[in-house]
């Protein structure tokens, strides 16, 4: 068999495990909020009340955080924590009751406060009621730290924006598996070898996009790849709005499976080649 033919037959076999609804990735952690389901104050633990539980919920939503813990940031600090730059507070009102000199009638002024999500701050000694997961696995740990990746841990999301050139990741105790922590990771830092400072390539401009998909794909193998190398048995997140588009594109271009492999390895020899 030529190495052609056995190209198209590996491509094949993709394309129809990807129709039989076999998916590459999945998602394997938990998205969902944590800890109270009313907004909280995480120091004191006392419960927000009225407009402010609406507010704090449609931010919580709208910005994918995972908690609805809140606190100040002088609460922050008290904690060990500071509050990440660039982050902007949620405004609470409370009401004050205030005496007037003139009167002597005490009345409720209504005044507004900063307080930020849990996910906005890093340091923070993590609430007693939430028990870590998983476990360090230190040869995924080291590539992490060798790269030198501005990697923020927070929310529910696990993704890579190359105008911040930046790496989000769900906290680790939201993944069943040490493993699967780490090949989420792994996966986000062979997007982050794109960037145009290193390997310089193309990811595409929106979701959904066929070089957006194909970028995914490169991704997909570059984790399997490093996860293969360091012995890590993970599975890797889901976007499962990626299937028809790899399908295209493995559909239309029998090399697409041979040129990300192709890319997927120089990101993988990129990051093993970093000074540990």
């Amino acid at each position: 068999m030529s190495y052609q033919h056995d190209e198209v037959e590996v491509t094949q076999q993709i394309i129809r495990e990807l129709e039989n609804g076999i998916k590459l990735w999945e998602r394997p952690w938990d998205n969902t909020q944590q800890g109270p389901i009313t907004p909280q104050n995480l120091k004191t633990r006392t419960e927000y009340s009225g407009f402010n539980i609406v507010l704090l919920w449609a931010y919580t939503r709208y910005h994918g955080y995972g908690t609805h813990w809140w606190l100040t940031e002088k609460q922050a600090e008290t904690l060990g924590g500071r509050i990440y730059s660039g982050e902007r507070p949620v405004y609470i009102r409370r009401f004050i009751p205030v005496a007037h000199c003139k009167d002597g009638i005490t009345r409720r002024i209504g005044m507004r406060f900063p307080v930020f999500n849990r996910d906005q701050v890093t340091g923070l000694i993590p609430p007693p009621d939430i028990e870590p997961t998983t476990r360090p696995v230190p040869k995924a740990t080291r590539i992490l730290r060798a790269s030198g990746a501005t990697i923020r841990i927070s929310g529910v999301k696990a993704c890579y924006s190359p105008s911040d050139d930046l790496i989000v990741l769900p906290p680790a105790d939201r993944f069943p598996r040490s493993e699967d922590y780490y090949a989420t990771a792994l996966h986000e830092l062979v997007h982050w070898t794109g960037h145009s400072s290193r390997l310089n390539r193309t990811g595409g401009e929106r979701f959904g996009d066929a070089a957006y998909a194909f970028e995914e794909l490169v991704a997909e193998l570059g984790s399997v790849f490093l996860s293969a190398k360091i012995g890590l048995a993970g599975e890797l997140n889901n976007h499962a709005n990626y299937i028809g588009y790899w399908l295209d594109i493995l559909s239309q271009d029998r090399r697409a499976l041979w040129k990300a492999a192709s890319l997927a390895q120089k990101a993988s020899n990129f990051l093993l080649n970093c000074p540990q």
